[in-house]
């Protein structure tokens, strides 16, 4: 009887503490064909048995409230990579590790290593501002508009200040956009991957790309939007004088009901 007791004491402690208390989901294909039906992003967790990271991480970042109550918009699920190959497929290299994708399954957002329960839910924090496009941008793909996705999440990464990954996704926009002959949305997708490199703090290396794309293109839409890029630009260095001018641009090449017109006439009048 002793015995049997040790033995149960030992399971205990090997398994992670959450796996009995969170609802994990266990199977791959029934989390993301739920996360396409109810419009959600997937939280996968990558552990083992023997990982004692992961146990730690059960007993304090999965043990806090507001963590479970975070996690309640996701799907999730659970995956030993011991038992599954879908860790070494989706180039898990490290325990713990998680990661969260969009219902197509495509990788949006990974964590790995410990962390705290502070750290932790400012990672879930962007990943559920950034849920609404990230879903949105699945659906996009399923309707074989690549280009539009791209520049979505391309935006979500750039707002959450994930520069890096969001230049990746603009110039993924505008390669697609090439191979396409779509002319207009690669140079939009151009004037976006350019703009990145202000919100890194070069604002001279942002400006001198879009005013040599401004120069170029032959699209009245494209320099529009070229043009009210470099007026946003401008106005947060505090050049006032350069974000009018180049907002008045802007403003006289938009057609008179777009959005890109209506947008330059409201930051012309902000603009002292």
């Amino acid at each position: 009887m002793r015995s049997i007791l040790l033995a149960l004491s030992f399971l205990a402690a090997a398994l992670p503490s959450g796996a009995a208390s969170f609802p994990w989901e266990a199977e791959w294909n029934t989390a993301f064909k739920t996360a396409k039906e109810e419009h959600r992003l997937v939280f996968v967790d990558y552990y083992a048995m023997w990982c004692a990271p992961c146990r730690i991480m059960d007993r304090t970042v999965f043990a806090d409230a507001g963590i479970k109550q975070a996690l309640e918009q996701f799907v999730v699920l659970r995956i030993d990579v011991d038992k599954s190959p879908i860790g070494r497929l989706r180039h898990v290299e490290a325990l713990p590790t998680y990661v969260i994708y969009d219902p197509a399954e495509r990788e949006r957002f990974r964590v790995s290593g410990t962390k705290t329960v502070e750290n932790f839910a400012t990672a879930l924090e962007g990943a559920q501002r950034s849920a609404p496009a990230l879903v949105r941008a699945a659906e996009l793909i399923g309707n074989n508009r690549p280009v539009e996705a791209d520049v979505l999440v391309g935006n979500a990464y750039a707002r959450l200040g994930m520069i890096s990954d969001a230049r990746l996704q603009y110039q993924e926009a505008r390669t697609t956009a090439e191979q396409n002959q779509d002319r207009k949305m690669a140079e939009t997708a151009e004037a976006m991957f350019d703009s990145t490199f202000a919100r890194e703090g070069d604002v001279a290396r942002s400006l001198k790309m879009l005013e040599e794309l401004a120069q170029r293109t032959t699209d009245h839409d494209v320099s529009a939007f070229v043009f009210l890029t470099i007026g946003n630009i401008q106005r947060a260095a505090l050049n006032e004088k350069e974000a009018r001018t180049a907002f008045g641009k802007a403003l006289l090449l938009a057609p008179a009901d777009s959005a890109a017109h209506k947008e330059a006439a409201l930051a012309l009048a902000r603009t002292h």
